[in-house]
């Protein structure tokens, strides 16, 4: 048989419990390399294509992996994930280096991230770097996901979500959401983590004013003003905001605030 396209995966494809069953107590042990890929492709497809019953039976064969994990996830798979999590499966491993635990996955269904808080997923697990599910959520989740995360527990001091929340554009409603949540304002990017400010400071990590001026975003440049973000605090390579960044589109009164000092 061709790597991946033996029995185990054929019978897993179609959905053929009964002949994943039969080649079970056919196998011959031990196996050889072609019988383990087949058996770790036909569980990578019944995960897939949500076949409970099949992974159940393979479970005896086969280790769950997070790869599968991850996939039960964005199937919004309750029984899947659950059968996994009994077996070995981690809601709060890392899925990358820059990416938390598979709650992060969940972030567009609010009734799946409550579940999975309530299965175990650890709203502040981090990555390598100060990255977590509600800095992934500050990026581009709607503002009902942002609270749900807090009541369940979310910390606004860890994984930089202000910051996310400014370099995405995000609305003056959820950035606002951030600021009465106490995120610092003046802090620069994982200043407060620092194996991730150590690694990234030679990029200029900088306040999420200065970000907003970056990105010519006049409107959230105001909203931190009246926030009291501090426009004098320089990023990792000793620049400040660059004020003609914002061209003539910032206010008087709101340019007046910029060159005032400290």
């Amino acid at each position: 048989m061709s790597a991946g396209k033996g029995p185990f995966t054929r019978a897993s494809a179609a959905g053929d419990l009964g002949e994943v069953g039969r080649l079970i107590n056919d196998l011959a042990f031990p196996l050889d390399d072609l019988a383990t890929i087949d058996l770790w492709t036909a569980f990578d497809t019944a995960v897939q294509n949500d076949e409970v019953l099949i992974v159940d039976s393979l479970l005896t064969l086969v280790k769950p992996t997070q790869h599968n994990l991850v996939t039960a996830v964005e199937n919004s798979s309750r029984y899947m994930i659950e059968i996994l999590l009994q077996h070995g499966c981690d809601l709060n491993q890392q899925l990358r280096s820059d990416c938390p635990g598979p709650l992060c996955l969940a972030l567009s269904d609010p009734e799946l991230v409550q579940w999975l808080v309530e299965h175990g997923a650890d709203p502040n697990a981090t990555c390598y770097f100060d990255i977590t599910a509600l800095s992934v959520a500050a990026a581009s989740a709607s503002k009902e996901v942002i609270e749900l995360l807090f009541k369940l527990g979310a910390s606004a001091d860890r994984g930089q979500p202000l910051h996310y929340a400014v370099i995405n554009g995000r609305s003056d409603d959820i950035v606002t959401l951030f600021l009465n949540k106490g995120t610092p304002i003046n802090a620069r990017m994982f200043e407060s983590h620092p194996r991730s400010f150590a690694q990234r400071e030679c990029l200029g990590l900088a306040t999420p004013i200065h970000e907003a001026v970056k990105a010519k975003n006049v409107r959230l440049v105001q909203l931190l003003l009246k926030y009291g973000a501090n426009m004098n605090i320089p990023d990792t390579l000793g620049q400040l905001p660059q004020l003609e960044n914002l061209g003539h589109e910032i206010n008087n009164s709101a340019n007046e605030r910029i060159l005032s000092p400290l």
